[in-house]
């Protein structure tokens, strides 16, 4: 027999059972609306236990809580309530009194607006307006600000020539309303406006700081003056510690306004760290051609000699062949030893001369590598582990002698 779908729903309703929970939306409906007028009721019930104290003021009561039925807002009618005594009588109505106090309780005090707090911008941050007086300090004010590298070189440099000190004189107030803020925020815009202009980029793509002409910090900025530079260049080829008043063919006032307009202390930094590299790679290269020359002068005894092997007369030698073979052995010795090996034939012992770029000695110059002791008693010493891994030749050698160690325990 085939079975219609009503007769199939019906035997799945009279045999399938129900979920327990299974709730129509009717039911449903239902279930959130009784609760929602138990959650209005409570919340209207609900009365404030705490008292002001004098010269506070409370939060303003909530608004009153719409009820079901009132189309206009939206299902919903206001409930108002009215105070009575005990015995069923309305309270009489609050005194002028009693109600400025009630509002000024309920209502809180206007709140004035926020006034903006302009940005300063960051090569100002921190520094002290008041005392720039002259172009020279506001230059050693900004330079304390330069972005720096890796290097601890700075990133850029600010053209003295470009910057008018006057704008950049005195701190701004802080602002009391939007208008004093706006001031201000016009002033640190122009100051900003000033200092991109003057801004000059460095570049260290040869590893040493260089101005855009390709030419290096320590040489004649395009507007330098030529007398400035002659200062500049008597002041760098000083021996031992350099000092502003041994120039005394200028006046020591406008020898020390140079120093900061011009960015003399950055530029000697460079200047003897570009000197100790120059050194270093002059002393790199004689040690090549030492080692050149002797190999060379070697190679040549050794030939000489190789050649004349044929040519003794052994048979002269034969009650003392050693003057022979201490011969051969000093020539293979120094042949060795201007190679940089062993004079014994141990192959471990290698020594390999490793040709820097400047950019590596510039870093190996710039960052300190000498440990700092940490705390010093009268048995040990403790140095700092982060100065360790922070320099590579100390975690090299820290390296190497626990190599040894762990060689030595073995092999005992």
């Amino acid at each position: 027999m085939k079975l219609k779908p009503a007769d199939i729903d019906r035997l799945m309703a009279e045999n399938v059972p129900k979920p327990p929970r299974l709730r129509s939306p009717e039911d449903y409906a239902k279930d959130t609306a009784a609760s929602r007028d138990a959650l209005l009721e409570s919340l209207s019930s609900y009365k404030s236990q705490s008292t002001a104290k004098q010269g506070d003021t409370l939060p303003p009561p909530p608004k009153a809580i719409p009820q079901q039925g009132d189309p206009t807002t939206h299902g919903a009618t206001t409930t108002t309530t009215t105070t009575t005594t005990e015995a069923g009588q309305a309270a009489p109505e609050a005194t002028p009194e009693a109600q400025t106090l009630l509002t000024s309780n309920a209502l809180p005090a206007e709140v004035p607006p926020e006034v903006a707090i302009p940005l300063v911008p960051l090569a100002i941050k921190g520094v002290n307006l008041d005392l720039v007086r002259s172009r020279a300090e506001l230059v050693e004010a900004l330079t304390q600000n330069l972005p720096q590298n890796e290097y601890s070189l700075p990133k850029f440099i600010y053209r003295a020539d470009l910057l008018d000190w006057r704008l950049f004189c005195g701190n701004s107030p802080e602002p009391k309303d939007q208008a004093e803020s706006e001031i201000t925020e016009e002033r640190y815009k122009s100051m900003q406006e000033y200092l991109d202009a003057a801004t000059l980029h460095l570049s260290y793509a040869e590893g040493f700081p260089a101005l855009p002409t390709g030419e290096p910090l320590w040489a004649r900025f395009p507007f330098e003056d030529t007398e400035h530079y002659a200062a500049f260049s008597a002041y760098c080829v000083q021996p031992g510690a350099r000092q502003t008043h041994k120039l005394t063919k200028w006046p020591h006032d406008q020898v020390l306004c140079w120093y900061h307009e011009e960015y003399w202390g950055v530029r000697i930094r460079c200047y003897d760290m570009m000197a100790a590299i120059h050194a270093a790679k002059q002393r790199e290269n004689r040690i090549m051609h030492c080692e050149d020359d002797h190999f060379l002068q070697a190679e040549n005894m050794y030939n000489r000699l190789k050649n004349m092997i044929s040519d003794v007369d052994w048979s002269m030698l034969v009650d003392d062949p050693k003057t022979f073979v201490d011969v051969m052995e000093r020539v293979v010795k120094l042949q060795r030893v201007s190679l940089g090996l062993s004079s014994m034939g141990n192959v471990n012992d290698k020594r390999e001369l490793r040709s820097e770029s400047i950019e590596a000695v510039m870093r190996k110059i710039a960052e300190p590598k000498a440990l700092i002791p940490t705390g010093e008693t009268e048995e040990t010493e403790a140095f700092d582990v982060k100065q360790i891994l922070k320099s590579p030749e100390a975690l090299a050698s820290a390296q190497e002698l626990i190599i040894r160690m762990t060689r030595t325990v073995t092999q005992k």
